[in-house]
């Protein structure tokens, strides 16, 4: 047991319910990056709790305006059926039918906000059943996890019911293999941004201007000289200087002014 306990520089804590049952982690670490770790997390989970109808059932929800579906992003319509019985009750009621590449919904003609919404990943079972008071129908199988639900669907003619039939199980096929649960996140820091950050650092040096550094560097000290280069006349100047290192013109000296 390690007793020497470092306060921590970042915590954080996940309440979780499953089943039954309520649970409470805490995470805690003294390290700064954590900070950063903690908070793309939060933006996950924010990401997740706006993307729910992509995987949960919802009922009565808010996902139909003026009689119309509000599409989720990535969402497609494949199929929209009017005249659609909802045999929840005894009685059925009537409505419109949205066959998406995410989801199922369907809602009442009377009453927009009587509605359901089965996303794929919830479906357990697709069938064709035949009932004595409806005659056959779309049965849609939920699992456990949204509840069990038994939902039957009336659609005539026959023939454009066994064409919804199997056009819900190929999209349920295709979604089980690459399912989509729209939960994104983006890094703020992208290999853009720091590509862009180096290019700004980085300063392409011209011909002309290595000369101009080449000839600046003859007015650096010279710790290898012992003596003094004999004098040399220079008619630019009409002096006798110094001989210049390599024998550099003096009048490339003047070149250096900034």
């Amino acid at each position: 047991m390690n007793t020497n306990f470092v306060e921590p520089r970042a915590v954080l804590t996940i309440s979780a319910i499953y089943c039954e049952g309520r649970f409470e982690f805490i995470f805690a670490c003294t390290s700064t990056r954590a900070i950063k770790v903690f908070k793309v997390f939060s933006e996950l989970h924010k990401s997740y709790n706006a993307t729910r109808l992509y995987r949960d059932l919802k009922l009565r929800g808010g996902f139909i305006k003026n009689k119309t579906l509000s599409l989720l992003p990535s969402e497609t319509v494949v199929r929209k059926l009017k005249g659609v019985w909802n045999l929840s009750a005894d009685q059925g009621n009537l409505g419109t039918f949205y066959i998406t590449n995410v989801r199922v919904v369907w809602f009442a003609e009377m009453a927009e906000n009587f509605n359901i919404s089965i996303p794929y990943i919830q479906l357990s079972n697709i069938i064709l059943r035949k009932s004595s008071k409806f005659g056959k129908a779309l049965v849609l199988q939920t699992n456990n996890f949204s509840g069990n639900y038994t939902l039957g669907f009336r659609i005539d003619p026959e023939q454009v019911l066994k064409e919804v039939h199997q056009e819900i199980k190929t999209l349920y096929d295709v979604f089980s293999k690459k399912p989509n649960f729209s939960v994104k996140y983006k890094s703020r820091s992208s290999t853009d941004t720091k590509a862009a950050a180096f290019k700004d650092d980085v300063e392409i040096v011209s011909t002309s201007q290595m000369e101009h550094f080449d000839t600046l560097t003859r007015y650096y000290a010279d710790p290898g000289k012992s003596t003094d280069r004999k004098p040399v006349y220079d008619e630019s100047l009409g002096l006798a200087i110094e001989e210049t290192k390599s024998n550099i013109p003096t009048s490339k000296l003047w070149t250096v002014v900034v």
